[in-house]
């Protein structure tokens, strides 16, 4: 299954938010009240409109303990979450994610 892109798209695997988030992934869905909140079996997307939106999600989510970039063999990727633009793809390489379109599917 995939999940919607729309403008501004930061992913996080379900599993990593079970072990972030108090309740798991299950429990921010319910919780979150994001207007552009999508997801999957494997994934969860929220949406942001700018960059300042952008940073502040991705602090909240650092701040619960998920790792955002890392240099593996000198070049920066995501770890726990990704940031994908809608119109020009993923900001920086991620592992566990594919694109297809304006859709987005774990991968593993």
């Amino acid at each position: 299954m995939a999940v919607q892109l729309e403008n501004f798209n930061i992913i996080i695997p379900r599993a990593v938010i079970d072990g972030a988030y108090e309740g798991g992934s299950e429990a921010f869905i319910k919780e979150a009240h994001i207007e552009d909140l999508y997801f999957d079996e494997k994934i969860v997307r929220i949406g942001a409109s700018d960059s300042l939106e952008i940073g502040t999600i991705i602090e909240e989510w650092t701040a619960r303990g998920l790792r955002d970039i890392r240099k593996r063999k000198g070049k920066r990727t995501w770890i726990d979450l990704c940031l994908i633009d809608t119109d020009e793809g993923l900001t920086l390489p991620c592992r566990w994610i594919s694109i297809e379109g304006k859709s987005a599917t774990f991968t593993g």
